[in-house]
């Protein structure tokens, strides 16, 4: 049924696929006295808009170009992939299987629409379909991939960090003779989550390094980066790429006025304090059984925001001055729940 639905979204009106984006949970919610699966898609609520998915519409046959039948299957073959579990592991399906029709322009218009039955089917699509471009983004192109990149698909929110999902966990914890039995099955819905979200990072990350360096594209990535934290992933494979990109920028072809004010986009984000989730027990030395550790995903980890702004520190002649506190430390709750 799944596979059927999907080829539906593809030769819809004989056009590129645009279906409604699925809206359904992934997951399903936790009932009393059963540990939380899974939370929701993350929502977030910047100051400047994160990367979300594109809203649910219907498509438009008229402004869709109709597309080649060996697209539409190749894309098929790599929904296969996807639903039997045989993942890649890099951007490689037409570098393997050239396709003459699908051009870098076609492949453009393909990131920004619905490919998959959901959000991680959808960026495994996309990240495979980046290999139909070779090199970066070219720049008749750019926009149109900027704004498929502002679109990306979403991320599934981390396990442990819902108000409704801890005091579940805080009850079984509570109620439990062996604690980490119940972290045990806590860190098997993190790693169904980190599953769901694999395919969605790599293609964020994969779209992200062949956009053409500038203000936007780098504002962009800093609210993908929020919006990971939000979601409780930590975001080091996108921040890396990004400070190598940044960097270059700030030295050759930004304009003071730029460096100033994405240093304190940067700053700003690097200071901000991201939610925290579940990870992990710990004997309680204040009392009996065990309490929860909680940790937070860290914007700066690596280091790698420091590193830009020290570079923007370079270039205006004086040091950014940031606090260094690190968000990412482990703690404990002192608690065995409410």
């Amino acid at each position: 049924m799944l596979a059927a639905r999907w080829m539906l979204m593809l030769v819809m009106a004989g056009s590129i696929g645009s279906a409604d984006l699925a809206t359904a949970q992934d997951v399903p919610a936790a009932t009393a006295g059963q540990l939380p699966s899974p939370a929701p898609k993350a929502t977030t609520s910047p100051t400047t808009r994160p990367i979300k998915a594109a809203s649910a519409r219907r498509p438009n046959a008229r402004k869709a170009p109709a597309m080649p039948a060996s697209v539409a299957t190749a894309l098929q073959e790599i929904g296969r992939e996807f639903e039997q579990g045989k993942l890649r592991q890099k951007s490689d399906f037409f570098s393997e299987t050239a396709n003459t029709e699908l051009t870098p322009q076609l492949a453009v218009q393909l990131l920004g629409r619905t490919l998959g039955d959901s959000d991680a089917m959808d960026g495994y699509i996309k990240w495979q379909l980046l290999s139909a471009i070779t090199g970066d983004i070219p720049e008749e192109l750019a926009n149109a991939a900027f704004d498929a990149y502002r679109k990306a698909p979403g991320l599934q929110r981390r396990p442990g960090m819902e108000m409704k999902e801890r005091i579940v966990l805080d009850r079984e914890l509570r109620k439990a003779v062996d604690g980490t039995a119940v972290a045990a099955q806590l860190d098997m819905g993190v790693r169904r989550t980190d599953d769901l979200n694999k395919s969605v990072l790599a293609y964020r990350d994969e779209l992200f390094s062949r956009l053409p360096s500038g203000m936007r594209t780098f504002e962009a990535a800093l609210n993908d980066v929020y919006e990971r934290c939000r979601a409780g992933a930590e975001p080091q494979s996108l921040t890396a790429r990004l400070s190598g990109h940044a960097t270059q920028w700030i030295s050759r072809d930004a304009s003071d006025a730029e460096v100033k004010q994405f240093a304190g986009m940067v700053t700003k984000l690097k200071i901000m304090q991201m939610p925290d989730y579940y990870d992990g027990v710990t004997k309680n030395d204040q009392g009996p059984g065990y309490v929860w550790n909680v940790r937070r995903a860290d914007p700066n980890s690596g280091e790698r925001l420091d590193e830009i702004l020290q570079s923007a520190g370079r270039r205006l002649n004086g040091a950014a001055t940031v606090d260094t506190t690190n968000t990412g430390r482990t703690r404990s709750t002192g608690r065995r729940g409410r």
